[in-house]
Order: structure tokens, then sequence, then C-alpha cells
């Protein structure tokens, strides 16, 4: 019956228009990964508003394969420039780049793409292995397992992949809390709406995700200026070099697969991520390759162990996405944000009532990988090009289609109001003072799922469900997965006393944003514990919110205590930066104002042009082709008749 459901899901990808979306979707992650410092979020959060309009194998097809390969794509860039496209390339970068150097670089790109695509296909494999033994296991667990393997998963996520596990479980928390605002399913209680119609319904995933990343990654471009990447001079790849390189994954055979299976085990791990997959198949390279003392002065092997891992790794991530709902990553979250949106939810029904759909998953990374190696090879030359594009064509046109497909959700103009504030607390938060993204996205996503499994657990069983026997190895699990970074830190302070003590210059952050930013949190966190004791009576719609809301701001107190007792000196800010970050954001108010004013047909060329001319202080000829493309995009995207209405419906005018 598997093998038959497996042939099946095969089969159907390569239908029509699966198969194009599945070259899309590849094309896309190859591009994205290729440009350094935009990452695997940004892509996911931009097609949000485009995927869930389409049919769940659809947009399950789009996605993972975007996702799958983004790493492939950063790869080229870690080899030839020593830029990582990428955080989970940054060890790839250690011996690529030396190749380069030498003048092997089409070698390291020969191996990098060859162990990235066999080493994805090997991951989707031992998924397709994997899930028949671990369906039993799913099938056993009830609500109490589920609630405390999300327990588990968000333990792990920040204990493990944050720098500070304190701000991981603040933005943990803070992600949980948003997840209340809206009318409790259970009850019909309207939670945090603050006499707000358009909050009944909760805050979208699309707008908040679209907000915090994707316009907080336009801002980063934005501020920096010039191109889109900044590139070195580099010669036409040799195809014989290429070859050679390919030819090494099977001369180093033994690496590839070691370093292969490390990074599904590691991916299989909630929190660990392809940073950690990367560097841990490195170093295992490092000790046990033959040539391991050369590694980092330009050896094949070197590229070979790292980019294997990071792409086997996507077949673990998924596995306690699906079938646990505890999504391995922050990408992961938003992936199952998107089948939660779609009425699929995850764990037991996703090995059976939709084993399908979960077989297509493995097939698209495993597909994925060789097709992102094959667009790499046809279009290398066009993707050096198109990343030495000015930045004041690409934001203007990017910030346009954030702010189109976050009002295109519902057509409701509170999505905007969500985009630009989740925007403000993306760049100030995640990009500037480093709250990580992950945690924030986990609580977000599974905070309905979360409340819903502890609510059944505790009518069912009460507080005993803690020692039922799968209940309680969880259990054991999340108390050694909070008290982790306690370990760490006491080992590390027994071994150098002197990493207890900060460093001169060692923050990375101005100190008062950092001060502005922590109040934020405990400004919030206390809004909703004051409202939730003040507004909500129902015993069983304030439950929950009370359990999170009160640990979370006095993790957020903490947070602002340790900001005021840090007497360091945050890294010395550009001069006219804050005034660039400051002038950027009134730039989108003003886009949204302009929006709710008169319409986006006319409010599009408006900003864009001015944009261009004004802030970036380009020529009249380059605004003027801004604005062109930009609007021509909103027409060629949304070119349905009912959401071309929607977008010519403003307050002064409307057609």
């Amino acid at each position: 019956m598997m093998i038959d459901a497996a042939i099946g899901a095969l089969i159907q990808i390569f239908a029509w228009p699966y198969f194009g979306y599945l070259v899309l979707g590849s094309f896309i992650g190859c591009f994205i990964g290729f440009v350094p410092g935009i990452g695997g979020y940004f892509a996911l959060s931009l097609m949000i508003p485009f995927v869930i309009r389409m049919d769940p194998l659809g947009a399950v097809v789009l996605i993972l394969s975007m996702h799958s390969v983004v790493t492939t794509g950063g790869s080229v860039t870690a080899c030839l420039f020593g830029v990582p496209g990428s955080g989970q390339n940054i060890a790839t970068v250690f011996d690529g780049y030396p190749m380069t150097q030498k003048g092997r670089g089409a070698e390291a790109v020969g191996a990098a793409l060859t162990a990235s695509a066999l080493g994805g296909v090997i991951g989707a494999f031992v998924l397709l292995l994997l899930i028949p033994v671990v369906r039993p296991l799913v099938l056993a667990f009830g609500s109490g397992e589920f609630f405390m393997m999300v327990m588990v998963g968000i333990a792990c996520v920040v204990t493990m992949a944050t720098e500070s596990w304190l701000k991981g479980f603040v933005m943990a928390g803070i992600g949980f809390m948003l997840s209340f605002i809206g009318q409790d399913p259970a009850t019909g209680t309207v939670r945090f709406a603050f006499g707000t119609i358009y909050l009944w319904e909760g805050v979208p995933l699309a707008p908040l995700t679209m907000g915090k990343v994707a316009l907080a990654m336009m801002v980063v471009m934005g501020i920096k200026g010039g191109t889109v990447a900044p590139t070195r001079k580099t010669e036409a790849l040799d195809y014989k070099q290429l070859f050679e390189g390919a030819r090494s994954i099977f001369t180093h055979f033994g690496l590839f697969l070691r370093s292969s299976i490390i990074g599904v085990v590691i991916g299989i791990i909630p929190g660990l991520g392809g940073e950690a997959a990367a560097l841990i198949a490195y170093a295992q390279g490092k000790q046990s390759a033959r040539r391991g003392s050369e590694f980092g002065t330009g050896v094949v092997e070197g590229v070979i162990a790292p980019e294997a891992a990071n792409n086997s790794k996507e077949g673990g991530v998924l596995l306690p996405t699906i079938s646990f709902g505890v999504p391995g990553s922050g990408l992961m979250a938003i992936l199952l944000g998107i089948l939660i949106m779609m009425g699929i939810q995850p764990g037991s029904k996703m090995l059976t009532e939709y084993l399908p759909l979960t077989l297509s998953m493995a097939w698209t990374i495993a597909m994925s990988n060789v097709i992102g190696v094959i667009i790499m090879l046809l279009l290398f030359k066009i993707f050096i090009r198109s990343i030495k594009l000015p930045v004041a064509l690409i934001v203007p046109l990017i910030v346009t289609l954030i702010f189109v497909g976050s009002y295109s959700h519902i057509f409701e103009m509170g999505d905007l109001f969500v985009t630009l504030g989740a925007g403000m607390l993306g760049y100030f938060a995640w990009r500037k003072q480093h709250y990580p993204i992950g945690p924030f996205l986990l609580g977000f996503v599974l905070g309905g799922l979360t409340e819903r499994n502890y609510r059944i657990t505790m009518a069912t069983y009460g507080s005993s469900f803690i020692f039922r026997p799968i209940s309680f190895v969880l259990f054991l699990l999340f108390l050694m997965a909070l008290f982790y970074p306690v370990f760490v830190h006491f080992y590390k302070k027994k071994k150098d006393p002197s990493q207890s003590a900060h460093k001169e210059g060692e923050a990375p952050r101005s100190r008062n944003e950092a001060l502005i930013v922590s109040s934020v949190m405990v400004l919030f966190s206390a809004t909703i514990l004051i409202t939730t004791l003040m507004n909500i009576t129902n015993p069983i719609a304030r439950q929950f919110p009370l359990l999170v809301s009160l640990p979370t701001l006095i993790l957020c107190l903490i947070q602002l205590f340790c900001e005021i007792k840090d007497k360091r000196e945050g890294s010395l800010v550009k001069k006219g930066q804050t005034a660039r970050e400051i002038a950027l954001f009134l730039w989108f108010g003003l886009f949204t104002a302009l929006i709710w004013l008169v319409n986006f047909v006319v409010a599009v060329p408006i900003f864009t042009y001015l944009l261009t001319k004004v802030y970036f202080k380009e020529s009249h000829l380059l605004a003027i082709t801004t604005a062109a493309i930009s609007t021509a995009a909103i027409y060629v995207i949304f070119f349905r008749m009912a959401q071309m209405l929607a977008l010519g419906t403003g307050l002064l005018i409307s057609f």
C-alpha cells in the first residue's frame, strides 16, 4: 500500500501544473539563495499570499521546491565570491573560496552542486523510509503528547538555535500572545481585539510574516544602497573543472554518505537547523578525511561535507513538522502555517488521510534538488548579472509586491497596518537587536493548536497526563532542553572564566535601541496580562493567555534589566543611518496613506517614482522605469477582475 501510494504521488508530481510549480519554485529558490543575505525566510514570506489560493498539493510543491534549493544557490556564491548566500553556506566558504583563489573555482562549484543534489535526494528517500516507521508512534499520540511535543520543540529551537535563550523565550511568548488575538473558537469570547472588528479573526499570517521578514529585509537593502549584492570579478565556469568536482563526490563517497546521514539526523532534532548540520558535518570531515589536516586551505572534501549535510537535512526537518506538528525550524513553521490556513492539521492525519500529500513532499525535495543544479548551470551568467541591479530599482518593486500581496489576503486596510508594524518589529528587533525569528514564528503558528491540545488534555486527564509514558519521556526531554543553556554557561565559565565577562565593544547593536525594543516587549506583555485579568471573564478563555503572558512578562522584565545593567557601548552607527531608517519607514507610511486615500493603481506609480527619485536620489529615467515596472507587475500578478477592482478602491478615488 505504501509503495503504491508513493508511486501515485510521484506520478502526480509530473502532472501539469505541478511540474511547472516544481520548476518555478526551484528557479526562485536558486536565485534567492544566490543573492547573499536574503535567505529562505524572505522567499517563503513573499510567496504566502500567492500559495494560499492554490490547492494544497500545488502550494506544497511550490513552497518546498523553493525552500529546498536555497542552499544550492548559496553554495555557488560561497565558493566563487567567499560570501555565503545563506547562513547555512558558511562552512562551504572555508574551503570553497580558497579553491577559487587557487584557480579551481569551477571544481568547487561542481562538487558543491553535486553534493547538494545527491544529499537532498538521500534526505528525501530517508524521509520516505521513516514515514512507515513513525506512523504507529504518531497514531499512539493523544492531545497530551502533542502538547508536550510542541513544548519540547519550542524549547529546543530556543535553547539550541539562538544566541540568547532569554530573547528566544521572549519571542516565543510574544508569538503565542499574538496568536491569542481574535475570537476564541471554543468559547466564542473575543480576546484582545481592543474594539476592532478586523482583529476578530485574529492576526493573519501572511501580512505578519511578509512585514516581519520581507519588509524588514527591504529596509536592510535600502539602507545599504548600491547594487543588490556586491560581487567580485569571476571568470566563466570551466566545464572540465565542473566535471572533476562532480566526480570527486564518488571519489570521496564515504565522506559524502556520512555527511548526508548527519544532515538527516540533525534535521530531525528541532532547533539545530542547517547551520549546525553543515558545521558538524564539516567538523567530522576534518576528523575522518584523509586530508583532514588540510581543511581550510582549499580541499574539495571541505566543500563536499557541509553541502551534503545542508540539503539532506531537509528530509529530516520535515519529519517532525508533518508527523508531530513541531516545525524543525522557523522556515518549517511558515510551511506549517500555510497548511493550517488550508485546513490541513499536522499529526496523524498527515500519515493517513493526507498520506499522498506527505509523500509528494518527499518527492518534491528529491526532484527539486536535481532541477536546482540544472538551473544553476544553465542560468549562472544571468544570475551574476541580476545581482548587479541597483537597489533603487529592486526595493520599490518588492515593497509594492509586499503591500499588494498583504492586501490581497482579504482586501482589508488592516492588513497593511499589520505589515507596516511587523516590518518595524522585524527590522529593529530581529535584524538589529538579534531577537530570533524562529521561536516567534513557532509560537504564533502553533499557538492555537497548542491551546486546544492543552484544554483537551486538562479536561480529559488533568495534570496527571504528565505521568503517561510518552508524555513523561517528552517532559524529561523538555527539562533537558530547558536547562541546556545553563549547563553550557557553567561549562564555558569553568573552562574559561574570561568568557563570563563582556568584552569591550562586543555588542553589535545600539544600546538605546536595545532599551526601547525591550521596553516595547514589556509594554505589550503587560497589556496582554492586564487585559486578560480585567476584560476576559470566561475562565476557559483566559486560562492559557494567563499561563503564557505572566512568565513572558517576567522574562521581558529580566531582559530589560539586563539591557539596563549592560554598560557596553553598541557598535558605531554610520553617520545618518538612523535618519535613513526613520525616513524609509515614513515613506512606507506614506505609501499606506496613499493606498487608503486613493487606491493601489494610483498610489503605486507615485510611491515608486518618488522613492527612487527622492530617497535613493536616482535619475529621472530610472525613477520612471521603476514606476512603470512596479505598476505593470500588479496588473500581471493580480490580473483577475475581482482583485483589480479591489485594488482600485480608495477613500477618495474608486474605479
